[in-house]
């Protein structure tokens, strides 16, 4: 698959579903008000051949494919790894009913979280990659997205799923989620009541160095300035997970992308200035000079003692 093409627009030839409330989806026709209830007790086995059944003018009146429902209703109490595979494979079987009725299966259940989240959370890697391949289902239905899911129930191979179908957007959707996580970003909001939107903090803040490494390698995620302030610590014992006994505390090339967004920008900055012909710094020396600058310089940090603007950065951290 093109991990470049974009995943949002869901085919034209297969019927959308829609959020309508319950008493309206219910109220459409009897046999979708058992359908309804018999997902609800994970009777899904009875829904598929119900599906499969009905009539052109009985799917019309179908407004949502109640698979997010059945996939929350799936997960075994106790947990058995068996029954888990089971239900795995009767919810494919649900799924490609939807797909043969040209029905799209990617709904939200009433969590919020979309059927592909809800597939990620529960580790169904074969139905998360039937709803991404085949049904061609959004990451970003719902809330949190599916990436965000799969890094909090620490779900490695849903996440690696999920960056080799939807690579490049994954990647745009964690570098937006750095930017507005760092000095005038949309996620800092009148300096202070900070909101948490990054999934690499996520990862960061359970020091899942795992699932830091791979939103690393294959997502390109950067440490924001948001990250750096509330889980300093956290991020200190990933590096160390990382990196072994390597000094990983002071700027160089290999953790670059650890140090917050304001001291990457800032770093950047001395580089194209000493690279400029005029000055004659030899590269080497440059990052040698580099090699000094610790986390910090310029991210300048939320002081609860101080009233100074979280925005005002310009000469704390280096005159102080």
């Amino acid at each position: 698959m093109n991990n470049n093409s974009s995943s949002t627009t869901e085919p034209q030839q297969r019927r959308r579903t829609s959020k309508r409330s319950t008493k309206n989806q219910q109220s459409a026709s009897p046999i979708w008000i058992t359908h309804s209830e018999e997902i609800d007790r994970f009777a899904i086995a009875k829904c598929t051949k119900r599906i499969h059944t009905a009539k052109d003018n009985q799917i019309s009146q179908l407004y949502t494919s109640y698979l997010a429902n059945a996939v929350i209703h799936s997960h075994p109490r106790p947990f058995d790894k068996r029954r888990k595979e089971a239900n795995q494979r009767l919810l494919m079987a649900y799924t490609q009913a939807l797909l043969d009725k040209n029905i799209h299966p990617n709904d939200t259940g009433f969590s919020g979280e979309s059927a592909v989240s809800l597939a990620a959370r529960r580790g169904y890697s074969k139905l998360l990659k039937l709803l991404l391949v085949d049904a061609k289902c959004s990451i970003i239905l719902g809330t949190p997205h599916a990436l965000m899911t799969a890094v909090k129930f620490r779900r490695y191979e849903c996440m690696n799923i999920l960056l080799d179908e939807r690579k490049q957007q994954l990647q745009d959707i964690l570098s937006q989620e750095e930017r507005d996580c760092s000095l005038g970003g949309l996620g800092l909001i009148r300096g202070r009541d900070i909101v948490n939107i990054n999934t690499l903090s996520e990862a960061v803040s359970r020091a899942d160095v795992t699932a830091v490494q791979i939103l690393r390698a294959r997502g390109n995620a950067m440490i924001s300035d948001l990250c750096w302030w509330r889980h300093e610590d956290k991020l200190a014992s990933v590096l160390k997970g990382m990196y072994g006994a390597q000094n990983v505390s002071a700027w160089s090339k290999k953790v670059y992308w650890s140090f917050p967004t304001t001291d990457r920008r800032m770093i950047n900055y001395l580089w194209h200035l000493f690279a400029r012909k005029k000055t004659d710094f030899p590269s080497d020396v440059v990052l040698n000079i580099l090699g000094f600058i610790a986390r910090g310089w310029w991210a300048q940090k939320p002081d609860s003692n101080s009233r100074r603007s979280i925005m005002d950065v310009a000469e704390w951290n280096i005159i102080d």
